[in-house]
């Protein structure tokens, strides 16, 4: 996509035949069968690492599908064997490995929670990665007010005595999920497109974002449900030639 917006069509095209190479290998090399999700390394033998683990979410971050068995990935990242009330942990306890105070062996980072609530949202699960994306909000209490701290333990809600207690990674996993699963928007500066593909809670009734910044100022966005119809509006408006649309079916 960058390539083609720099008008280079050879290396465009390079990088396409690369991606779907890498694609192939995927499915052939690294999908676990036993497992219906991904293995996500290998070890020092060369062997596949088959351990459960939430890394795989990061393959919905570009907001298309990529993984050709990617719906038992999304039930893994709900299940209780990752699943805490404060987020994901990233090994699941099932494995031999698992512990809770390790810091890549079964900690709970808000930073894979967050990858984890996109891929959810992305994947059409919208209420996993509403309950993701709150865990993550909810993080705002735990430490310094309005951060969000760099781990916890995978046991007990507890930060990690060595955790940041501001890790911006952490707290653009707020952020993130909220514009860009929960309300599903994507700013397209070349063509002056603003994509809404919402999943809003079925008790909200309406909902504001403000200050979205495009080019020209920023604007907002105005969500209201009439009846079985949930309208979106944009403004103020920047010039004539800014404009919504949606991937979901049936949207006008």
């Amino acid at each position: 996509q960058l390539e083609t917006l720099l008008q280079s069509p050879d290396r465009a095209a390079a990088a396409s035949q690369r991606a779907g190479v890498l694609a192939k290998t995927i499915e052939a090399e690294y999908y676990d069968k036993e497992k219906s999700c991904y293995a996500f390394s290998r070890n020092a033998d060369g062997s596949l690492d088959r351990a459960t683990t939430v890394y795989p979410a990061i393959a919905w971050w570009s907001g298309k599908p990529l993984l050709a068995h990617g719906d038992e990935c999304l039930k893994q990242f709900a299940a209780h064997t990752l699943q805490t009330d404060w987020g994901l942990r990233d090994v699941s306890t099932d494995e031999k490995f698992y512990d809770g105070m390790s810091y890549h062996q079964g900690s709970v980072w808000p930073l894979f929670t967050g990858w984890a609530a996109l891929a959810e949202y992305r994947g059409g699960q919208p209420l996993a990665g509403y309950q993701m994306l709150m865990e993550n909000a909810n993080l705002t209490r735990a430490q310094d007010l309005g951060s969000v701290t760099e781990l916890l333990s995978g046991d007990f809600y507890v930060p990690f005595g060595r955790s940041t207690s501001h890790q911006l990674w952490s707290s653009a996993m707020v952020i993130t999920p909220t514009l860009r699963g929960l309300f599903g928007i994507e700013v397209d500066a070349q063509k002056k497109t603003i994509t809404v593909n919402p999943h809003l809670p079925a008790a909200w009734d309406h909902a504001e974002v403000l200050n979205l910044q495009i080019p020209g100022g920023p604007v907002a966005l105005y969500f209201t449900r009439r009846g079985d119809n949930l309208e979106v509006y944009l403004g103020p408006a920047v010039g004539e030639d800014w404009h919504l649309r949606s991937d979901l079916p049936g949207a006008k």
